[in-house]
């Protein structure tokens, strides 16, 4: 038998895998009984969680204070705007009220270069990178607290993360994520003097209290979506509220 009439009943086995709903993390307890499907199920992703990673950056960003309407350079920024890009989270850095970051969303696209936002400006900017995409938070929140309620380890594939609030991370041991390396995987926070991820958040810990180790965080990039002053001094991108011991955090910007 050829390779390529191997790659091609592969193919068909992953089609179908896909089709029948063989994926166990779309939340299905029906394991595959194929080479293939049991494949498919062993790779935990965000994306089966419902996160997107389509986030982007438009370039040359401009709004007038009173205004709802955003323009950018095309130069960067192939295609530009399109319909499919109404309700996506927009952040606008500094175009706030007294030069404070705008993050709403998109509410009509005018042209390819021009969208309507769901808030005005207070600030005429110029000049600025925007970045918008569809609100991955929620969906990665699950995705996390599965990992750590599951002891599993996930993949996040290439892509932008928008987020509009912080991953808070179960106190739990055994589990982690990796990207596809730091100039690939991406999550940015549209929220203010947020953390991004933060580590055992909410939960209270004596420095000598267990449970929380073994974690493998790799290969992604933590960033915000607009610059955060010294003032914000939550802002971290990796927050650690509960002490983790006995892990590894590598390749991660």
């Amino acid at each position: 038998m050829s390779l390529d009439a191997i790659a091609r009943g592969l193919a068909n086995k992953a089609q179908n895998a896909i089709a029948n709903g063989n994926l166990p993390y779309a939340m299905n307890s029906t394991f595959g009984t194929g080479t293939v499907g049991r494949k498919l199920q062993e790779v935990l992703s965000a994306r089966d969680f419902g996160a997107k990673g389509d986030g982007k950056y438009a370039f040359s960003g401009a709004m007038t204070a009173g205004s709802a309407t955003l323009t950018v350079s095309l130069s960067g920024f192939p295609g530009g705007f399109t319909s499919a890009d109404i309700g996506k989270l927009v952040n606008v850095p500094g175009a706030g009220a007294s030069g404070a970051n705008v993050t709403t969303t998109i509410v009509a696209v005018n042209s390819a270069s021009s969208v309507t936002l769901a808030a005005t400006a207070g600030t005429t900017v110029s000049g600025k990178q925007v970045t918008f995409g569809s609100d991955d938070t929620s969906a990665m929140q699950s995705f996390v607290a599965y990992l750590a309620t599951n002891m599993r380890q996930g993949f996040v594939p290439a892509g932008i993360y928008c987020l509009n609030g912080p991953i808070n991370t179960p106190h739990k041991p055994g589990w982690g994520f990796s990207g596809n390396g730091p100039e690939a995987t991406i999550f940015s926070q549209f929220a203010d003097n947020v953390a991004i991820i933060d580590l055992g958040a909410g939960t209270v810990q004596a420095v000598d209290a267990g449970g929380f180790h073994t974690l493998l965080l790799e290969d992604f990039r933590l960033s915000y979506a607009s610059p955060q002053p010294a003032t914000n001094t939550s802002a971290a991108c990796l927050a650690f509220s509960s002490m983790v011991y006995w892990s590894t955090i590598r390749r991660v910007t």
